[in-house]
């Protein structure tokens, strides 16, 4: 209740009574905790103020003992951090922009490509080759020349217009055919007008010699390597390998033997088909045909009268029968070449690169794939098995053997300490090597050797039980992915890797014991095998496996191995040569001696020790390093010198005019076993002396005569011819 009435009624009244209060008496201070339900009664004093009329200025000193269960509903007044960097300023290197827009799930479609300009050497010659043939006519007994002497010579005139005709009619292009002798009519000659007369009456053989012009045009292009790359023989492509050089071209095309022969096959079918019917003997042969024709322009070329009645009499009667070409005749053939004419063609070679992903990376990316990949990749994928398939022009992958050395014992088995074992026996523990660890699907294999047999510590003594001690190599042939094989190492290592962790594990897992079993020698139940360890990897030496190529780009006259060709080189595939003197032969023809020493090739590769002539001392000299005991060297031979096996040989082909015995033996550095010289008297300054040595014992040597001296049988003869102004007794 109110402790104060009311200052003025209420203007409403209520329309209920109040009700009862809902505590028995007011509360002297206000409740800590609120209450669950109304109370009954009014408190008799207002509640205290609140604790917190407006927010804190600082932070309470306790934290909140548990978390609120719902966010603020709004930021955090707290300032904001400030850089201590002037605004705009990196922090540090920009990020680049990403190289793609997402992960690639496949190689590009669309490689790069390299362009090189390849520079050909085109030359040009020609060939001319004159051919001659003969041939016999069949014109029938019938046949006879007329008696008037310009018919004559107009019939034979006729005759051998007709033949050039029926020759030209199967010429190609490039052949021409030559003015028709006729030598024989009847077998009669007619070299001289006067034996015409001679002539009318026979078996009608008319023998007959032409001459047909061929021209044989050969163009070859040469790639900078100097191979073949292109052979064209009058318009037609020849084909070309890479043993194809253009004098083995050049010797083909222009063979006067098969030019010759060609075209005697080629005139002796034509004559026989023009003088030959249809095989019922009703058809005019088409050389008639043709004589009559070269009749009438005979006739009408003449500057005489001509009795054309006469010579109609004459075809008339002709009954040609098939001609006679010994295809088998000895053929004469000249033949003119012309100067060849070289020109310079420059083609752009369009090299596609392979696909940017072609095999999986060595590292994993950046980004996770978006698909798994269907099955996990082995390391060694690719480089065992099969070679890699290499481009077009490419040579083959290079291969190699990787070895991985072990060490393990075989115990249980009964063998002799000290004493050989079987053949058989390693033959069975490398059947069971390769059978239980080598990979499938390989050419791995497993060479036992040493395998020795040793007393067992560990044998009960009642048993004679000892172990066997093996020294085994597995063996696994790859291939270099990389066309220099500079992976030879990695490949090694995993390879080493896995053929190492499949052998182990055959060991381990009983297999190799199984197969072991299941050979002769090793069926006892006791066999085991332990104490498995593996040598390091044998990694092939790089120059072994590294091919030579030229190193011309470098301005040097010798070829290298060093894996650094350049790209052209290795993607064109026909640069590149399996060893040195090939390499040498190829591009350094001109001197390949050289180009072996540059490249630190042993002497033997290029000391063959054999004879070239010295012209100044007129001797032979031995292809070798000066100074090399017990030879003649001169230095290496120069690849213009022709050389020789013996220095017999030498003296007589290069310095046949020198005293033979004396040539052989400077050559040679070894004594003549007969006296040098002719023993002739030659003049040498003012005296006659002998042709021999000083040091011979005959004191009236002068020594062995030049080759232009003169000699004399007599000392006489000398002195009386050459130094006549001379005493006698003063001139020896």
């Amino acid at each position: 209740p109110t402790f104060n009435p009311t200052v003025s009624p209420t203007t409403n009244p209520t329309t209920a009574p109040t009700p009862p209060p809902t505590t028995g008496s007011p509360t002297t201070s206000p409740t800590f905790n609120p209450t669950m339900s109304p109370t009954f009664n009014p408190t008799t004093s207002p509640t205290t103020s609140p604790s917190t009329m407006s927010p804190t200025t600082s932070p309470t000193l306790k934290p909140t003992m548990s978390p609120t269960t719902n966010p603020t509903t709004s930021p955090t007044t707290a300032p904001p951090t400030h850089s201590p960097l002037p605004p705009g300023t990196p922090t540090g290197t920009p990020t680049p922009k990403p190289t793609t827009g997402a992960p690639t799930r496949k190689p590009t479609l669309n490689p790069a490509v390299t362009i090189v300009e390849v520079e050909y050497t085109v030359v040009s010659r020609s060939y001319t080759s004159e051919v001659k043939v003969q041939s016999t006519l069949k014109l029938g007994a019938s046949f006879t020349l007329p008696t008037n002497e310009d018919a004559k010579t107009a019939m034979l005139d006729a005759i051998k217009l007709a033949v050039k005709k029926t020759i030209e009619a199967t010429l190609s292009g490039n052949q021409a055919a030559g003015e028709v002798t006729i030598i024989t009519v009847n077998g009669q000659a007619i070299s001289q007008r006067r034996l015409l007369e001679r002539l009318l009456e026979g078996e009608g053989d008319v023998e007959w010699e032409s001459s047909v012009t061929e021209t044989t045009t050969v163009v070859t292009k040469t790639n900078p390597d100097g191979k073949i790359v292109e052979a064209i023989v009058n318009g037609e492509e020849q084909p070309v390998d890479d043993n194809t050089d253009g004098a083995t071209v050049l010797s083909i095309a222009s063979n006067t033997e098969s030019i010759g022969s060609g075209i005697v096959s080629q005139v002796a079918t034509a004559l026989e088909t023009a003088t030959s019917t249809d095989g019922g003997g009703t058809s005019t042969p088409a050389f008639l045909t043709t004589l009559e024709e070269s009749v009438e322009e005979v006739v009408t070329a003449s500057s005489v009268p001509i009795e054309r009645s006469a010579l109609d009499s004459v075809t008339a009667a002709i009954e040609v029968a098939p001609a006679v070409t010994d295809v088998n005749q000895a053929v004469e053939v000249t033949q003119n070449a012309t100067e060849p004419v070289s020109t310079t063609e420059t083609v752009d070679v369009v090299l596609t690169a392979s696909p940017t992903t072609p095999s999986p990376t060595n590292k994993p990316t950046g980004t996770p794939t978006k698909t798994p990949t269907n099955r996990p990749t082995s390391i060694t994928e690719g480089i065992i098995g099969a070679a890699p398939t290499p481009p077009a022009d490419d040579p083959s992958p290079t291969s190699f053997e990787v070895k991985a050395p072990g060490t393990f014992v075989i115990q249980g088995v009964t063998c002799t300490p000290g004493t050989t074992v079987s053949t058989s026996l390693a033959t069975s523990v490398e059947n069971a090597l390769k059978s239980s660890g080598c990979p499938a699907g390989t050419n791995c294999a497993a060479d036992v050797t040493k395998i020795e047999c040793q007393s067992s510590r560990r044998a009960l003594r009642a048993l004679s039980i000892s172990s066997l001690v093996v020294e085994f190599e597995a063996i696994l042939n790859v291939y270099c992915q990389q066309f220099d094989c500079s992976d030879v190492t990695d490949i090694s290592n995993a390879v080493y890797a896995q053929l190492t962790s499949a052998f182990a594990g055959a060991i381990a897992d009983g297999t190799f014991v199984t197969a072991l079993q299941s050979n002769s020698g090793f069926g006892s139940s006791l066999v085991d095998v332990n104490s498995l360890e593996f040598d390091a990897v044998v990694v092939p030496l790089l120059s072994m496996l590294t091919s030579w190529y030229p190193g011309w780009h470098n301005g040097e006259a010798t070829c290298r191995n060093d894996g650094n060709a350049p790209t052209y080189m290795t993607i064109m595939g026909t640069y590149i040569k399996s060893s040195l003197e090939e390499c040498c032969t190829s591009y350094y023809s001109w001197d390949f001696t050289l180009c072996l020493i540059l490249a630190g090739a042993s002497s033997s590769a290029y000391a063959t020790n054999e004879f070239y002539v010295d012209h100044e001392t007129e001797t032979c000299k031995q292809s070798c390093n000066e100074g090399t005991e017990g030879l003649n060297c001169a230095g290496i031979a120069g690849p213009w010198e022709d050389m020789f096996s013996t220095a017999v040989a030498c003296c007589t082909e290069k310095l046949w005019w020198v005293d033979q015995n004396s040539c052989v033996a400077k050559s040679t550095l070894t004594p003549s076993t007969t006296p040098l010289g002719s023993s002739q008297w030659y003049r040498k300054g003012n005296k006659c002396v002998k042709d021999c040595e000083v040091s011979s014992s005959d004191a009236q040597c002068g020594g062995l005569a030049e080759r232009w001296d003169d000699t004399f049988a007599s000392a006489g003869t000398c002195c009386n011819t050459k130094v006549w102004w001379v005493d006698l007794n003063q001139c020896t």
